[in-house]
């Protein structure tokens, strides 16, 4: 009777023996010729994978996987059956699987080891149901090593993910398998192996690349050639007498495919690394484990060898560890990112339209994605490494990948020579913060250079994205680094002990709840130069490093002219010293040789290097300025050494404890033009941005000492750049003071000028401060006479500076006996330029004002001031934009200013004829004092006018309305009267060629004049100056009889010191009077009509004599002397220029304006 298969038929089976058992020994044969009907033709390998992934056991897929890999391996006249099809078709998933794996690493997660605990009590736990379920294959499962020293260890399996999403596990039968269904993965554009929802065979389908088939052949190899043998003896060695597993199918399966792939490729190596580690437990971690570590020389040569000097390096961890990276977007086409002080990384733009550029930039720019272990190994040749030289050196480049707007970056890496496959890594895009800046100073470095700064909108205590600076050595670019733990020092390290970097935080954005009107932003200072920025950011609950930025190194061509200069090995700086004018509104500083020649202004260059956004870029001064630009270094060189004496303030709770008297933390010298103005007052400016302090020069409470030497220190700071950066060495700093300066007033400034320069940041500067400094009056005399003017036995010099707060006359002369230039008279006078500021601010100058507005409005006007119209609204900002409109004027247009003035506002004119006209009238009595005390000047017959510094140009606006002869008329008038008898044989000139210095004498006075150019002088000549003016004045000493009081005798501070019972006053001012005959005489409808009517101001003079004493009483000096904040008494001033600006101020002005 013939016996028949119930379950299977195959064409392999052999006829045995009826009745008796026997070993089947040819499974493989006989599954190979299983029949299976029409299932060939009419099921698929698909529809039976479907099945078969139904059966009962929840292990049969993964058992199957591991029956695959021999049951392929058969001869093609016999691969018809089905369930052969589903094993190829397996084999294909597991294909793709470990192709998926190897290619992208970044994207696979391996879970931790999941324990199957067959014991768990609890009846419907998964993992102990599962467990159970493996029966006697169970030490398969375990960790051979942990399995063989503890019976009771328990299996486990580990789950593959891919993007979040499960595709697989791992198994001893096929060392993974793919998941039942995993089908709608993302991230897929780049994986053409995936089709269907399925895994295919790369290989077989042709969609690697060359570098995706070295990596898939280094992983493959890995597995069969270096571990395998181990990884089988571990498997099998707890079987305890059961049948070890066989892998011998596996085994030649992975040869085979090896082969196939490095047939496939072209120049496939054995050397290199996958893109990133696998974390798989053991037994399979070796296997997956595809890493060889690389040795770093210091010549950046790599090796897979180690040797002397070398640092052994894993290649896996030089790119940036973290999944996701800062984009950053270019701001100003004009300042394209690639030119910027940092390296990024620049990509091109995918969105790119040649034919719409204004759409999409070309290019697209990233941080540096290397880790910190990266950046320590290519140091300081990142713009090597993203901008190689030659094809056969290490590269960093990237791309984004389409669909999925993500970066993709591949490290080239030349080793022993040869440039091997890419390390790759991708990742997410985070946008930076627009509208932030990061702004580091100055743009040089040196060994010898101990102050960098750096300013930045991402403020340390503000949540989210923080730019972290860290730092390096000038003398060869080495980034610093712990001493013990190797690791990158950074401003917020908390132990630099050991090491020579010093960081403080000058400026720090509070941790308070503000709000937003309150600017963000942080600033330090350190001894070291900035070498880049880690960029952190929080995301999704913890902190992470999205790249880093790096400085440029010296002289790097792609800043164009804005490269960063390295000055350590600079030839030796020539010694120079440096002038300080310091004003009430305007400040001025030159240097020259120690031997007074080459003369040059201070710069003032822009020296701020934009690590983060760009700098704004304002040709026309139009735009108003930014909070970087009021808080920070200036953004605009300065013209002939000049800046205005204005410090904007932080707010004070940004300002860190101990430096309210630093550089920059005390405030930011500003001289940019265009602020936002809210408000002003006598001494504050209120700004979009906070306060403004101006007019500092006089004030002498404490707290004003720490503004004024904050500014001072700033700006010797930026001094102390400008010289060194220009091959210069500070060698004395030279400076002056008003010659109406008490002794404790020069004192106090003394003081401060000795801290200042005790704070060169040079590294083995020495620099001296001048023992004696002189008087701005003998430091314009000495600039005098460095103009080659002639003087002699016939001619004086009469030169008047006029500033914000004094003007200072003095008068030069020539002794031919004594061989010397001498200055015989320096007289310091309160009447000043600050008078037209007042003036205009005043609520019914509204004439005055609209006249500025109508100047800048028209087209021609070179003049454009944003905001300007707030003086309409706020008549007490008005100082500030006649300001402004005075320091864009250059040269012709100043005349053209004062004609369409007096088109616009004739009786305007009528103020800086006075002012001029009344200096000179005391300028003619100092002179006639001159003359009659020192013979030698018997034969003079000229005088020649100079008027110094900014407010010297009061001195022409005559010459533009009613006209130069007009003017030269006035001031001779009033010379000459004020010289009294013989005055009309001497005539007055004015010197008009000398502006292009003005607000410059006085530095230049300071550092140019040579032994031969500088006057001869006493110390007690500023005390010895100053004349009454006016007589009829009589002094009442205590127990004396009275003395009156000659117009020429110099006046004193014994004279001020009892006002109410020591100094009696006459009835009339009749050397006053004589000035204001002249002067109404000249502005009244009789002469120039700058007045239509004159009588009022004749008739109020009358009361003069009344208001004069409590004028001087109220008046904030006199106030101070009498205080008692000093020992000693030290007010004094010429009673006519008193008797003048009392008129000026309670008569004149009212009377010029109320009409």
């Amino acid at each position: 009777m013939s016996t028949k298969s119930l379950l299977i038929n195959s064409s392999n089976s052999k006829t045995e023996v009826k009745g008796k058992w026997h070993l089947f020994e040819e499974a493989q044969p006989f599954i190979q010729g299983i029949e299976t009907g029409q299932i060939a033709d009419e099921i698929t390998a698909e529809a039976l994978n479907s099945l078969i992934s139904g059966v009962p056991s929840p292990w049969a897929r993964a058992r199957l996987f591991g029956f695959a890999f021999p049951y392929t391996q058969v001869e093609a006249n016999i691969r018809t059956s089905g369930l052969i099809e589903f094993y190829e078709m397996l084999v294909n998933e597991w294909k793709g699987l470990i192709a998926c794996i190897a290619l992208f690493p970044n994207r696979i997660t391996i879970s931790e080891p999941i324990y199957l605990d067959k014991d768990h009590p609890a009846l419907f736990h998964l993992p102990a149901a599962l467990g159970r379920m493996l029966f006697e294959d169970a030490d398969l499962w375990c960790d051979p090593a942990k399995l063989a020293t503890n019976p009771d260890e328990k299996p486990f399996i580990q789950l593959i993910y891919y993007a979040g999403k499960l595709i697989g596990g791992t198994s001893p039968y096929s060392l993974v398998f793919t998941a039942a269904e995993y089908g709608g993965l993302p991230q897929t554009s780049d994986m053409p192996w995936y089709k269907g929802g399925y895994f295919h065979d790369p290989v077989q389908m042709k969609v690697l690349t060359n570098d995706q088939l070295q990596k898939l052949y280094l992983l493959v190899r890995n597995i069969i050639e270096t571990n395998f043998l181990e990884f089988e003896q571990h498997i099998n060695s707890n079987r305890q007498g059961k049948a070890p597993l066989d892998y011998n199918g596996l085994k030649e399966f992975l040869r085979k495919w090896k082969d196939e792939i490095r047939a496939a490729g072209t120049g496939i190596v054995d050397e290199g690394t996958l893109d990133a580690s696998l974390n798989f437990a053991p037994p399979y971690h070796p296997l997956f484990q595809v890493k060889q570590s690389l040795y770093v020389y210091p010549n950046l040569r790599i090796s897979f060898k180690g040797g002397e000097g070398a640092i052994e390096v894993d290649p896996q961890e030089i790119l940036l560890q973290e999944d996701y990276i800062l984009e950053f977007k270019q701001t100003d086409p004009r300042q394209p990112l690639e030119q910027a002080a940092v390296h990024y990384l620049q990509v091109p733009n995918p969105d790119y339209n040649p034919n719409q550029p204004e759409l999409e930039p070309q290019k697209l720019y990233f941080p540096i994605p290397l880790s910190e272990k990266g950046l320590l190994i290519f140091k300081n040749r990142i713009g090597d490494l993203i901008a190689p030289h030659q094809p056969n050196e290490h590269e960093l480049l990237g791309y984004i990948k389409p669909n999925e707007y993500k970066l993709v970056v591949e490290l080239h890496l030349v080793i022993d020579g040869k440039k091997l496959t890419p390390i790759s890594k991708e990742y997410e895009l985070e946008p930076i913060e627009n509208e932030r800046h990061v702004i580091a100073w100055p743009n040089f470095i040196s060994q010898n250079w101990t102050s960098y700064y750096l300013y930045s909108e991402f403020a340390e205590t503000d949540p989210g994205t923080h730019l972290v600076p860290f730092f390096k050595a000038a003398s060869d670019q080495s980034i610093l680094t712990h001493n013990r733990s190797g690791k990158i020092l950074y401003a917020d390290s908390k132990d630099m002990g050991e090491t020579p970097l010093r960081v403080e935080k000058l400026v720090a954005y509070p941790d308070l709840t503000l709000d937003s009107s309150f600017h963000k932003y942080d600033i330090l200072k350190t001894n070291m130069p900035i070498a880049g920025l880690e960029l952190r950011k929080h995301l999704n609950g913890e902190d992470r490093v999205l790249g880093y930025l790096i400085v440029k190194n010296p002289e790097d061509d792609s800043m164009g002219d804005r490269k960063i200069k390295d000055l350590t090995h600079s030839a030796n700086h020539i010694e120079a010293v440096v002038g300080l004018d310091f004003g009430s509104n305007n400040s001025c500083l030159q240097f020259a040789r120690t031997n007074g020649s080459e003369i040059q202004p201070v710069p003032f260059a822009n020296r701020r290097m934009f690590l983060v956004g760009a700098e704004v870029i304002d040709p026309n001064k139009e735009k108003i300025a930014l909070p970087h630009e009021l808080y920070y270094f200036q953004n605009e060189p300065t013209d002939n050494g000049q800046i205005k004496s204005w410090l904007h303030e932080h707010n004070p709770n940004y300002i860190q404890p101990g430096m309210k008297d630093q550089e920059i933390a005390g405030g930011v010298p500003v001289f940019k033009p265009n602020i936002h103005i809210k408000d002003m007052d006598e001494r504050t400016i209120t700004t979009n941005a906070g306060t403004l302090h101006h007019s500092m020069k006089w004030l002498t409470e404490q707290k004003d000492l720490a503004k004024k030497k904050a500014y001072l220190k700033t700006v010797w700071l930026n001094a102390c750049a400008d010289l060194y950066a220009s091959g210069y060495m500070p060698a004395e700093l030279r400076w002056s003071y008003p010659g109406s300066f008490s002794n404790a007033e020069r004192l106090q400034y003394e003081v401060l000028y000795r801290d200042i320069v005790a704070t060169c940041p040079i590294e083995g500067a020495r620099v001296e401060l001048n023992e004696h400094p002189s008087t701005e009056a003998e430091a314009v005399s000495n600039y005098a006479l460095t103009t080659g003017r002639s003087l002699d036995a016939k001619n004086v010099f009469l030169g008047i500076d006029v500033g914000g707060s004094t003007s200072d006359i003095l008068v030069i002369a020539m002794d031919r006996e004594a061989r010397a230039f001498r200055l015989l008279k320096q007289s310091s006078v309160r009447l000043a330029a600050g008078y037209i500021m007042k003036a205009v601010s005043r609520a019914q100058a509204k004439g005055f004002r609209q006249a500025l507005l109508h100047y800048h409005d028209h087209p021609r006007s070179p003049v454009r001031i944003p905001n300007i119209r707030t003086l309409e609204e706020r008549p007490n900002t008005a100082p500030f934009f006649l300001n402004a409109i005075f320091d864009r004027l250059k040269g012709q247009s100043f005349e053209d200013f004062y004609t369409f003035l007096a088109g616009e506002y004739p009786r305007l004119f009528a103020l800086p004829a006075y002012m001029t006209g009344l200096l000179l009238y005391y300028g003619g009595q100092l002179i006639a004092k001159t003359i009659g005390e020192h013979a030698f000047l018997s034969q003079v017959n000229q005088v020649d006018l100079f008027p110094f510094g900014k407010g010297g140009r009061i001195f022409d606006w005559l010459d533009a309305y009613p006209g130069k002869a007009h003017a030269q008329a006035f001031y001779n008038q009033c010379f000459q009267a004020g010289f009294g008898q013989g005055g009309e044989q001497i005539k007055l000139f004015k010197k008009d060629d000398i502006r292009s210095d003005n607000k410059s004498e006085v530095a230049i006075g300071l550092v140019g004049a040579t032994e031969q150019q500088r006057v001869k002088t006493d110390d007690q000549l500023r005390l010895n100056s100053d004349i009454f003016g006016e007589k009829g004045f009589k002094i009442f000493a205590q127990g004396q009889q009275a003395q009156e009081l000659r117009a020429d005798d110099i006046i004193s501070t014994r004279h001020f010191e009892d006002l109410q019972f020591g100094l009696e006053f006459p009835e009339r001012f009749e050397s006053f009077e004589k000035f204001l005959d002249i002067y109404l005489q000249f502005v009244g409808p009789a002469t120039t009509g700058m007045l239509g009517n004159v009588r009022s101001l004749r008739e109020q003079a009358q009361q003069l004599s009344r208001e004069l004493k409590g004028f001087i009483m109220t008046d904030p000096e006199y106030r101070k002397a009498q205080d008692g904040s000093t020992d000693v008494f030290d007010y004094k001033h010429s009673m006519l220029v008193l008797e003048g600006m009392c008129y000026l101020e309670k008569m004149l002005i009212p009377g010029l304006f109320n009409v």
